[in-house]
């Protein structure tokens, strides 16, 4: 049972971050982040929360840059960010090594 007596997670509760970046090359950062919240969200309103999440995952100098031109770095965080998206209470991350600064940044970020 989850919060309210659901039997299924409300929508946007979990977040998921495959090994694999699942992005769309020609979308920019923001975009990418406004699609994942409207398929994930429950609340219409949502650019100060993506443009923050953009800031924690430290991709705030890339927000209008394609996601086909960010370093594969850059497309790691850009992933996390799709998790986190939402308002996610839980994310799972399928990652065999985390880079120190992305750890830091996900512990940093609050849900």
């Amino acid at each position: 049972m989850f919060e309210g007596g659901e039997v299924v997670p409300p929508r946007g509760t979990i977040g998921i971050v495959p090994q694999k970046n699942v992005l769309f090359p020609e979308l920019t950062c923001r975009q990418t982040l406004e699609l994942w919240h409207a398929i994930k969200a429950t609340t219409a309103d949502h650019k100060e929360d993506i443009d923050q999440l953009l800031r924690d995952c430290d991709l705030e100098k890339k927000i209008n840059t394609n996601a086909s031109t960010l370093s594969g770095g850059q497309k790691r965080k850009l992933q996390l960010a799709i998790g986190l998206v939402g308002g996610s209470k839980v994310v799972l991350v399928d990652e065999v090594g985390i880079f120190p600064t992305t750890c830091a940044t996900a512990d940093d970020i609050n849900l």
